[in-house]
């Protein structure tokens, strides 16, 4: 597989290791975040997902803790564990260690804001099918 770049809501997104690569096992993404923005409370609740941090700062809720995290920290999610992030005031860039095709909820949503737009309902349908349940949409990739 080569790798593939997209725009998720700002973020540029690389695909590294598709699930179809591997096995439906896991997703890896290279993901270039743009100051404060971050994605809402959600859960995968199979499997784990893991952030390696390249570059930048970022504030991760994971259950009831809160972890800072700058490059060369690695911050892991167990499955079902209500988690979020937060990019710090410069950009970011994390290797991220995803459950298999969540790699499709992001391409999918992207391409629905490309072609006229993504309610948030919509939104939390398409990541429900790919292992990703929301728990509270505010602030949802906005900088917060």
């Amino acid at each position: 597989m080569t790798p593939y770049t997209f725009d998720f809501r700002g973020t540029s997104m690389t695909v590294k290791i598709s699930s179809e690569c591997a096995a439906g096992h896991y997703t890896v993404i290279e993901m270039n975040h743009p100051p404060l923005v971050g994605p809402a409370l959600h859960i995968h609740p199979t499997h784990p997902e893991s952030f390696y941090v390249l570059e930048g700062e970022y504030t991760f809720y994971r259950g009831g803790e809160i972890i800072e995290a700058k490059a060369g920290d690695c911050v892991s999610i167990p499955p079902g564990t209500p988690h979020r992030y937060k990019v710090g005031n410069k950009c970011g860039r994390v290797i991220v260690l995803s459950p298999p095709t969540l790699e499709r909820y992001f391409k999918a949503v992207s391409e629905r804001i490309a072609s006229g737009g993504i309610t948030l309902e919509e939104e939390k349908e398409i990541a429900s099918r790919h292992g990703q349940h929301f728990l509270d949409m505010s602030a949802h990739w906005e900088p917060k």
